[in-house]
């Protein structure tokens, strides 16, 4: 319990010279210290504590591998896109989801290439991460599987689409967004991008109301009502 306040006080405050123990406390002979290290790490974001974290990554148990991963994303450290690479193929699946989600942060086509490989895993948890990391990415060329994960056969990996596609708006998103509306398991989550994007959105919406069904037409009512709100 000492030392795992000490950790978060040195995350805390952030001393000149914090970051020599937090890599001391990589090698603790706990788990949870050593996780809760990593996670350190992965906060003061310091050139010093690339090597001992890729070093934890190849042979320690999976929570300090997974705090590993996540730290080294938050690096944006290009020279880590190896390694996590090689996690991203790991036999275990949370290892697997976490590299994905930590590529997000990291530069390079072939990363674009590989979550765009990955949105089509037998895995949903793996197709869900890709999801996720493609909207924190931004990056456009994303859009159209984004538009076709919406329809994945997993509600999961569907929400983690509109999720992701909220972060990246834009008027092409109009259609595969609207055909969601019929689906109850994301029609809040879409509901609430239109309400949020409204300028993208609201002319599209409104000529849509005047030609809607009626079972459509009190949603889309809805939505444009929430929009003046």
């Amino acid at each position: 319990a000492v030392r795992l306040a000490a950790i978060n006080a040195i995350v805390r405050l952030r001393p000149e010279k914090g970051i020599e123990p937090l890599i001391a406390s990589l090698e603790d002979n706990d788990i949870w210290i050593r996780t809760a290290a990593a996670q350190a790490l992965g906060e003061y974001r310091h050139p010093e504590a690339i090597q001992p974290l890729l070093r934890h990554l190849e042979h320690d148990q999976p929570p300090v591998r997974i705090a590993v991963i996540e730290a080294l994303g938050k690096s944006e450290e290009g020279g880590v896109k190896e390694a996590l690479f090689r996690a991203a193929y790991d036999a275990d699946l949370e290892i697997r989801r976490a590299a994905i989600l930590a590529l997000a942060r990291i530069p390079g086509e072939e990363v674009f290439d590989y979550l765009m490989f990955a949105l089509n895993d037998a895995d949903w948890r793996i197709r869900a991460a890709a999801a996720t990391s493609m909207g924190q990415r931004g990056d456009r060329r994303t859009l159209p599987a984004l538009h076709r994960a919406i329809e994945d056969p997993d509600t999961y990996v569907q929400q983690s689409a509109v999720l992701a596609l909220d972060k990246v708006p834009d008027r092409s998103s109009f259609e595969p967004l609207f055909k969601a509306l019929e689906n109850p398991a994301i029609l809040d989550d879409v509901s609430d991008i239109f309400v949020r994007h409204k300028q993208l959105f609201r002319d599209r919406l409104e000529e849509a109301w005047r030609t809607a069904d009626s079972r459509r037409e009190v949603v889309i009512a809805a939505i444009l009502q929430a929009m003046k709100n």
